[in-house]
């Protein structure tokens, strides 16, 4: 490291909870008054910041122009003159210029406790780039702001998204200025994100609110996304267990140890690392939720394809847990097929209408009959989410002990979920739903694609974002 530049660590504490870990309860009471006085600081700051030059967007050339600037500085000074000729070069984001080819995400309000949220560190403007390097290129943009590769001075690569939200003055522009309620749900997914461990979670290393009011969280990087090998066909079978394996013990351990619902679980939201394991990614949509009244969640959030049908219910209260489960079942079927098996599960979808008459017999449509994951498949996909099985009922599914087992992990106990995934139909409607299959516009794989304002795809053989 360079003389005058500070390196942060990912095995920093990033709570800021002062030199001790453990503390007496007089100390835990005078850390909560500071604690305390600290965030009333933050949301009597709010709208004190100025909005003038909160994005980082910039062209290619200004890109290039302050990497060549920091290849050939070989001082600290040079660096930071680099790092200032960027930040001169940069236009506010536009809508305008975000071209979304995935499902977006309708969102509402998160459930999360102010109990316990980090501190969002206040830093000087630059700090990002004076930490983790300037930007390499975007690797991600949706609604909830974008996300680029960062090479810091040691050669580690990081991702650092940054929040931008909708101008409240003109609805086409894009602004990192917040109001109350967007700062209270930003730090929700800073409090999930920060305390979350596990190989299957993708690890977040910071929250930094700049000077100027920009927001960045710095996470660890993964190469690409399942939604991108899934469109590529570069995964392989064992692949494609291997990596639903890990996603269900990254879920599992979301739902049983951290007691949080994902929400918002699809293949955009699932990365993969250089060494291939599976990463669960975006926690904009999580909430917490009581294990022993955990049906306590309302509201639309996720993206279509894979969000379960209770959630569209109007007013209705329901068990995130089991929404996460239906999730992972869309995931499975697309993983294997290419394919959602539906728009949006709702009945006036015609393909899910079909499978509210046909159940089981569309789901082997999809899956052979004795593909060893399809009882485990109609069992996620059940309609009425009280015989839904949680998380933990499907590590007990003997094929999923059997993924256990090839991939190294130690077996758990064998209790077969079949007897719940009986079939809405007869053996004399068979020929009637493969007829019905055969002609639909979905299941006969048409090519349809997502747009800038579409949140539903039949199709995953689209051009990628990245």
């Amino acid at each position: 490291m360079q003389s005058g530049r500070r390196e942060v660590s990912p095995a920093h504490t990033l709570f800021d909870c002062g030199a001790s870990g453990v503390s007496s309860a007089s100390s835990t009471s005078a850390h909560g008054k500071k604690k305390f006085a600290h965030f009333r600081r933050l949301f009597s700051s709010l709208h004190k910041k100025s909005s003038a030059g909160h994005s980082r967007r910039g062209s290619a050339d200004a890109h290039a122009a302050a990497a060549a600037a920091a290849q050939a500085g070989s001082s600290s000074g040079s660096n930071r003159q680099a790092i200032a000729q960027y930040l001169k070069q940069q236009d506010p984001p536009k809508a305008s210029t975000v071209i979304l080819r995935r499902p977006s995400t309708a969102s509402s309000a998160s459930t999360a406790s102010d109990e316990n949220t980090p501190v969002i560190s206040d830093r000087p403007t630059g700090y990002i780039l004076e930490t983790y390097g300037l930007p390499v290129r975007t690797i991600g943009q949706g609604t909830g702001g974008y996300v680029k590769l960062h090479q810091a001075c040691d050669g580690r690569y990081y991702a650092v998204k940054t929040f931008t939200f909708a101008d409240p003055a003109d609805r086409t522009k894009t602004t990192t200025a917040m109001n109350v309620r967007q700062w209270k749900h930003l730090l929700d997914e800073a409090s999930f994100s920060l305390s979350l461990r596990h190989p299957n979670v993708i690890r977040t290393y910071q929250f930094v609110r700049e000077n100027d009011g920009t927001v960045y969280s710095i996470m660890e990087y993964c190469e690409r996304d399942l939604f991108t090998a899934v469109q590529d066909k570069s995964l392989t079978p064992d692949d494609t267990d291997r990596l639903f394996y890990q996603l269900l013990q990254g879920v599992a351990y979301l739902h049983e140890a951290a007691r949080v619902a994902h929400r918002d679980m699809k293949l955009d939201n699932l990365c993969v690392d250089e060494e291939g394991n599976l990463k669960i990614i975006d926690f904009g949509c999580s909430s917490t939720f009581d294990p022993l009244a955990p049906a306590q969640t309302r509201g639309v959030c996720g993206s279509d394809p894979y969000i379960a049908p209770e959630v569209f219910v109007p007013r209705a209260m329901y068990d995130p847990r089991k929404v996460d489960v239906w999730a992972l079942g869309i995931i499975y079927l697309a993983m294997i097929s290419g394919h959602f098996p539906w728009e949006v599960a709702k009945d006036t979808d015609v393909n899910y209408a079909m499978y509210l008459r046909y159940r089981g017999r569309v789901i082997d449509h999809w899956l052979p009959k004795d593909a060893p994951a399809n009882p485990l498949i109609k069992s996620a996909l059940l309609i009425d989410p009280v015989d839904r099985p949680t998380v933990d009922v499907l590590l007990q599914d003997p094929w999923v002990a059997s993924l256990a087992e090839r991939f190294g992990a130690p077996a758990t106990a064998v209790t077969s979920i079949s007897k719940t995934s009986t079939l809405a139909s007869s053996p004399a409607d068979v020929k009637a739903v493969n007829d019905a299959l055969a002609t639909s516009a979905i299941y006969a794989k048409s090519r349809a694609s997502y747009s800038s304002t579409s949140t539903v795809s039949s199709d995953l053989g689209i051009a990628a974002d990245y």
